[in-house]
């Protein structure tokens, strides 16, 4: 530190004139060479990370990778969404995912290596600003499954109910998308074919007419005509 020369007019405002008037305070943000201390740049009770955490808040850091993460597009004063996905839950054995925390403002974001087993890995570190509940829901989350991010736009601060998804569910959803009537020609007459809800019948729709047939006699039908 140095003492600079002003004019007086021009002498910037929470200035210091002393050097002993800066022992025991810490800086709150980062200083340029030549660049002016002021008294809304400092701060006796601390600094760093800890001057953003406003009251009753807590700041909480998490491990995701560059997919879990968002490909690495996370920047401190985002906010976003937080999943935990558990490979095999203790009441039904399935998988599931579950939205934990919302509209979460991340305060840091960083990148480092590690060695997992004989690999070199590149993880990614986000601080999230929490109440102490969402603390502890992350500490207890980061030792029961994986969690992932979800980016929110800026403008978005809406908190939604969403149901948790398990595996089995997805795959009910699919089979229930597959299982679509089908609609065929035959003969210039269109037909709607349901799909069978046992294996060995079907059921046949013709004009107004609805029956439900064996595959054996739907074929020996075919045959007649």
């Amino acid at each position: 530190m140095k003492v600079a020369m002003f004019p007086k007019g021009s002498v910037p405002k929470g200035s210091y004139g002393v050097k002993d008037s800066l022992l025991g305070q810490v800086t709150k943000v980062f200083l340029m060479e030549n660049e002016p201390i002021l008294d809304s740049k400092l701060s006796s009770k601390g600094g760093g990370l800890s001057l953003l955490i406003e009251p009753t808040k807590r700041a909480s850091s998490i491990q995701v990778d560059k997919v879990s993460g968002v490909s690495g597009f996370i920047l401190p004063g985002d906010r976003v969404d937080v999943i935990l996905t558990v490979r095999r839950t203790a009441s039904s054995g399935d998988a599931v995912a579950k939205t934990i925390l919302q509209n979460v403002e991340v305060l840091a974001a960083g990148e480092k290596t590690e060695e997992k087993g004989d690999k070199v890995i590149t993880v990614q570190a986000v601080t999230l600003l929490v109440d102490p509940e969402g603390a502890q829901a992350l500490a207890l989350a980061s030792n029961e499954g994986k969690l992932h991010l979800a980016l929110r736009n800026p403008t978005d601060d809406e908190i939604l109910a969403v149901d948790p998804v398990s595996r089995t569910g997805i795959l009910k959803a699919k089979q229930k998308q597959e299982s679509k009537p089908k609609i065929v020609y035959r003969d210039r007459i269109k037909e709607v074919v349901k799909e069978p809800e046992r294996p060995d019948s079907l059921t046949v729709i013709k004009g107004t007419k609805k029956k439900k047939e064996a595959p054996t006699m739907a074929e020996k039908e075919e045959e007649k005509k």
